[in-house]
């Protein structure tokens, strides 16, 4: 927003003139479908602007003063689930006018509460190109003592309280997957990943590091890369492939670790979604070095689970969160869980190596 009201004459000239409306991508859509006529987001939304307190919800002047940025600008801050307005685009097919915007909730919000992660203590994790966990911490946001970063997880309802979560962010998950496939030539179609990872029983002392641009959480280090370690004769690229469903998995663990230690909560269970979820493979190496039952659901589309849920709350379809987990119960939505197979000891042994490698991958950019 900053660079486009310094850069660009049109945006710089809309601003001088008090003319100017700034918005993320669902404030741009309400707009368009109710014809120009609501200029609104939601809470979790507006908190990737950097410009919302997390305490009250609302714009920071502070924040807005030191980037510049007017507040009669930005769009009005609503609740998850509430009235934005009607569709009344003229664009739109007839048959779709008048039907109420409900729901709006960010990506990594809405898998959450596709997920039914509705209470302090449960967590989902979402494995995309990259990863990304959100751990519920209840009704006051929370500061990491652990790398993680404090977000709104979700706000049902212009009544209802606030929810927080910390947030992990991990680069190269599904990313270095492709790499590996399009640069590497490693397999052809991503289920040969799978049978590729599965053809050995452990990664032959190789630790795969997919520090491609770094590492973010819980490490947040610019300086480090991508290494492969531990190569001897023995390993072949099978035991790579394995190595790298190991590193991701390792990552995430520690971010989970990272969640369980700030909000003192020892979690029963990660809920987990996204296309690396259908790696059998993968969410057993994960399961054994989290040391926790890795539960998949049968719903693939948990982030638009949740935003079909806020809209239901906001028209008043559902009314309370236990009508909504009833509902999830009653459909089973679990579909596999996946339980550690190894002992405490070798999870340590394993952790240890990774560690190592991650100390490894350090200071690389500076060389």
């Amino acid at each position: 927003m900053v660079w486009m009201i310094e850069n660009v004459p049109a945006v710089k000239a809309a601003n001088d003139s008090n003319d100017l409306m700034l918005g993320t991508i669902d404030s741009w859509l309400i707009y368009c479908l109710t014809a120009g006529t609501v200029h609104a987001t939601d809470c979790t939304n507006a908190s990737r602007t950097m410009l919302l307190d997390l305490h009250s919800l609302s714009y920071s002047d502070e924040l807005c003063d030191f980037f510049g940025i007017s507040k009669r600008s930005l769009p009005a801050v609503k609740s998850n689930s509430c009235s934005f307005g009607t569709v009344s685009c003229k664009q739109i097919d007839a048959t779709m006018r008048g039907v109420p915007i409900s729901g709006c909730i960010g990506d990594q919000q809405g898998s959450l509460v596709g997920n039914m992660c509705f209470h302090t203590g449960q967590a989902k994790n979402t494995y995309g190109t990259g990863c990304f966990l959100l751990a519920n911490v209840g009704h006051k946001p929370l500061v990491s003592k652990h790398g993680l970063l404090s977000t709104i997880a979700f706000k049902l309802g212009g009544q209802a309280a606030p929810s927080y979560a910390l947030e992990g962010s991990i680069g190269g998950a599904g990313a270095t997957t492709q790499w590996m496939r399009d640069k590497l030539g490693f397999f052809t179609k991503n289920a040969d990943a799978t049978k590729l990872a599965a053809s050995v029983k452990d990664t032959a002392g190789v630790v795969f590091v997919p520090a491609f641009g770094g590492l973010l959480a819980p490490y947040w280090r610019q300086d480090a890369r991508g290494a492969i370690l531990g190569l001897t004769y023995r390993a072949t690229k099978a035991h790579i492939m394995r190595a790298h469903l190991e590193g991701i998995s390792m990552m995430v663990s520690e971010v989970v670790e990272g969640a369980a230690n700030d909000t003192g909560v020892k979690f029963r269970h990660l809920r987990v979604d996204g296309g690396m979820t259908n790696n059998s493979t993968m969410m057993q190496i994960q399961a054994d070095v989290l040391g926790l039952d890795v539960m998949v659901p049968s719903m693939p589309e948990s982030t638009a689970l949740g935003a079909a849920l806020c809209a239901g709350i906001g028209v008043g379809h559902w009314r309370a969160l236990k009508e909504i987990e009833a509902l999830s119960e009653a459909n089973h939505s679990v579909k596999l869980v996946y339980k550690s197979l190894i002992t405490k000891d070798e999870r340590a042994q394993r952790r240890a190596l990774w560690e190592k490698g991650v100390a490894k991958s350090l200071e690389w950019s500076k060389l």
